[in-house]
């Protein structure tokens, strides 16, 4: 006789639930309260990203061709990837919908908080509510945080994001501890320097951190080659970061980096 799912121990239906894509998961989610109870503290994967519907206009930008979602990052067929799209963008101010975007994401951190370890995230811009949300996730392994923002962004809307992410890397850099058990670091496109970036390396355990990329980060500058946390790495990629060059005192952190295996730093 066939025992339904429900009927299976907790502990074998968490192993069952392990192996579902996102979308998979959330539909069981809505078959019961107590299957949203085991659905929502299983999820331990996720790849988040906000975008407007298509429209001409400047949330149509947001994702053109010069802006669209690195493949490698949001393969077509990754399972636990969530494209969320505003219906009717074009009915609202860029302000509205950034607000949207904000407490969306914060809102989806909240709720899984407690398990998840492996977040992919893709942003217009990183604000005070998605940090704050960000910095309580006790559980995480691998963080990749992206942002991403159109050309047509409204220039006042664009200056004030770009004075909020400063300030709020400090926050995280002042708060590094959500960081200790992390084994991958991901960050690209973000308004983060040297000394911001060091505090919240500071905060991984010894030997932890196995792999780090840096992408398009300009504020960064060829002072991280002086950070310790260098020597136990086994990936390190250092791209399009203007300011980051080769030079003595990188070449002699790469030489003293006996754990490398991948090595990829761009002047």
């Amino acid at each position: 006789m066939l025992l339904p799912l429900l009927d299976l121990p907790p502990e074998l239906l968490i192993q069952v639930l392990a192996t579902l894509p996102v979308k998979s998961l959330l539909k069981f989610a809505q078959t019961s309260r107590y299957a949203r109870v085991l659905a929502y503290s299983n999820l331990q994967s996720l790849s988040l990203a906000i975008f407007p519907s298509h429209r001409f206009s400047w949330y149509n930008k947001l994702i053109s061709a010069q802006h669209e979602p690195n493949p490698s990052r949001h393969p077509e067929h990754d399972p636990h990837k969530v494209l969320i799209r505003i219906p009717q963008a074009w009915s609202f101010d860029y302000s509205t919908l950034l607000n949207f975007h904000n407490k969306i994401i914060a809102s989806v951190l909240s709720r899984h908080s407690r398990t998840l370890k492996k977040l992919d995230l893709t942003l217009w811009a990183l604000s005070i509510p998605i940090v704050e949300a960000l910095i309580a996730l006790p559980a995480l392994r691998s963080l990749s945080i992206r942002i991403e923002s159109g050309h047509s962004v409204p220039r006042a809307n664009l200056i004030l994001q770009r004075k909020e992410e400063r300030d709020v890397w400090s926050l995280i850099a002042s708060a590094p501890t959500f960081t200790s058990q992390l084994r991958t670091l991901e960050i690209e496109s973000a308004e983060i320097n040297s000394s911001q970036l060091s505090g919240l390396l500071s905060g991984i355990e010894s030997g932890r951190l196995r792999e780090l990329k840096l992408n398009r980060c300009d504020m960064l500058t060829s002072s991280i080659w002086e950070m310790s946390i260098m020597k136990d790495l086994q990936r390190l990629s250092v791209a399009d970061c203007v300011n980051v060059h080769l030079n003595e005192t990188s070449l002699e952190t790469i030489s003293n980096m006996h754990k490398l295996q991948v090595r990829q730093p761009h002047s």
